[in-house]
């Protein structure tokens, strides 16, 4: 059956890759197999846009978008059989801890983290701290962010950043939207950098240049001195 060999490539897959789900959908746009919850089917997907489109086109698209499992990276291909379009298949790759670990997100000379939050707009306009639900993060951790910025950015869909203390350090923190496949902003993902480590380079740089510009300095003066003293023992 259709779900006995799905189950089978599901576990393959599923052994590489944070996949969360894996359905097949069927005109106009119902769930026909959730391979993930086989005994989930048969409900609609119409408030899906990703699931609308790609069975009216019958193309593959790719984007993130929310669903009965989670927000997720989602793609869909449509399915033929004898040449004739019987519905569609998705893959999707949910935002969780395992997806940033995959990423491999590191680097030693600028230690930062990251959170994926998922956002309630209605929530948030409303200045409920619960509106933010972290669904990703490569270290847990509680920074001390206004919820003013993830406001505005919902609003906007434009990158905020601002600072924060965090285990005693000041942090950098940019804010960038994650707009789902119908352009909305979906969730936002939270980027702190070690200001003290972000501006070690820039220091070390800079006295670096201070002390080349004094050696430099030092040399000039030494030369006008040694040519000025030749001009004055000069007859």
């Amino acid at each position: 059956s259709l779900l006995q060999i799905s189950q089978t490539y599901w576990r393959e897959i599923s052994l590489s890759y944070p996949v969360a789900q894996f359905h097949f959908h069927v005109p106009p746009a119902t769930s026909f197999l959730r391979v993930h919850q086989p005994a989930m089917y048969g409900d609609s997907l119409a408030d899906r846009p990703m699931v609308v489109e790609a069975i009216s086109n019958r193309k593959p698209i790719a984007g993130v978008e929310g669903g009965a499992t989670g927000l997720s990276i989602r793609g869909i291909a449509p399915v033929f059989y004898l040449d004739r379009f019987i519905g569609t298949v998705e893959i999707g790759v949910a935002f969780n801890d395992q997806l940033l670990r995959d990423l491999n997100i590191s680097d030693e000379a600028v230690p930062y983290r990251i959170r994926v939050l998922a956002m309630d707009p209605a929530r948030l306009r409303a200045g409920d701290p619960n509106a933010l639900t972290p669904i990703a993060a490569s270290v847990y951790y509680q920074p001390e962010i206004h919820l003013d910025l993830y406001r505005v950015l919902a609003e906007s869909g434009v990158p905020q950043h601002t600072y924060t203390m965090l285990d005693g350090r000041r942090y950098y923190v940019y804010l960038y939207p994650v707009k789902d496949f119908a352009g909305r902003v979906a969730a936002v993902a939270e980027i702190l950098i070690d200001h003290t480590a972000l501006l070690e380079p820039l220091r070390r740089s800079l006295i670096s240049d201070i002390i080349l510009r004094a050696v430099l300095l030092v040399g000039v003066s030494l030369l006008v001195w040694l040519m000025l003293g030749m001009h004055i023992r000069r007859p």
